[in-house]
């Protein structure tokens, strides 16, 4: 194989090469992992054969996820793969949704970089702007309910067992999730 065909299969060869580890790391269970790899891969903006087959791949995963990080990281993984395939508008919501479940300074730094190229007439502003695109395109958001449920038993244990710092943590994420300031410590 000659050299130009080497480095013309490089990218390609990688992609595989992370699409074969987020397989492997799901099938083992390790759900955040293979989330972490799709998200990589779709930040590289991979070509429109590599962003199916990630996409493919994270609809697999999105019924499994369990905790708000990986709810951030698929929806993450959602927005890059849209903005590698020019839309800017569902990119941007999906990076907006993503920053509801676990701050990310590249989704943010990313979102401000299409808010700044589209202009002051860009429709994706807020957070309850992404929602009414996301929902207007039925984009299944996750197992949101499972996760609330999943930190409010986090918050009761933590209560019970008087870890304040722990109960603050948690509380925090459930208001981020749910905006209901009864969460609130």
């Amino acid at each position: 194989m000659s050299h130009s065909t080497k480095d013309a299969l490089g990218p390609l060869s990688q992609a595989g090469n992370a699409l074969a580890d987020a397989r492997a790391a799901a099938a083992r269970g390790d759900k955040a992992a293979a989330l972490e790899q799709l998200e990589q891969l779709a930040l590289d903006a991979p070509s429109p054969m590599v962003c199916e087959a990630c996409e493919r791949e994270l609809a697999a995963l999105l019924d499994g996820v369990t905790t708000p990080e990986q709810l951030a990281s698929y929806h993450r993984a959602q927005g890059y793969l849209a903005l590698a395939q020019d839309e800017a508008e569902l990119a941007a919501a999906h990076l907006s949704f993503s920053l509801r479940f676990d701050a990310s300074g590249q989704a943010l730094q990313t979102l401000n970089r299409i808010r700044e190229r589209k202009g002051r007439n860009f429709p994706i502003t807020t957070y309850d702007d992404a929602m009414r695109l996301l929902v207007s395109t039925h984009v299944k958001l996750g197992p949101v309910e499972r996760i609330v449920n999943s930190l409010k038993e986090q918050l009761a244990q933590a209560r019970q067992q008087d870890d304040a710092a722990q109960a603050q943590r948690v509380s925090k994420k459930l208001y981020d999730l749910t905006l209901d300031s009864s969460y609130l410590l």
